[in-house]
């Protein structure tokens, strides 16, 4: 369960740098609902409250979209995956369906 990998990180921001915007993004995929309260939990506790976004993803399409979304107002500072990973992919959805893998000509399509 990578929501509990994740979960320090993000409640405690200063592993990362200063930022205006902060998206939490996660595959809403092979959690039961008492997993996802993790989530909920999360959104309570966090100490930021500021343009900060949680964002349940479905496709990786959608993932891409979201990564590109607003760069002329907002460039990418920290981007910080919890998940599998296998030679060549970020597996968001590992062995799950739908196939939600990252490849290297899909983080190419991020504009920097």
């Amino acid at each position: 369960m990578f929501i509990a990998a994740a979960y320090p990180f993000v409640k405690n921001r200063s592993r990362f740098r200063q930022c205006d915007k902060v998206t939490i993004a996660y595959v809403d995929y092979g959690y039961t609902r008492l997993e996802k309260l993790a989530i909920e939990g999360l959104k309570n506790e966090i100490e930021f409250t500021d343009n900060i976004t949680f964002i349940a993803l479905k496709t990786k399409t959608k993932i891409i979209e979201l990564l590109n979304a607003n760069r002329e107002n907002y460039k990418i500072k920290d981007l910080a995956f919890f998940c599998h990973g296998l030679n060549g992919k970020i597996t968001l959805n590992y062995s799950g369906r739908p196939n939600i893998d990252l490849t290297t000509s899909d983080i190419n399509t991020i504009v920097s």
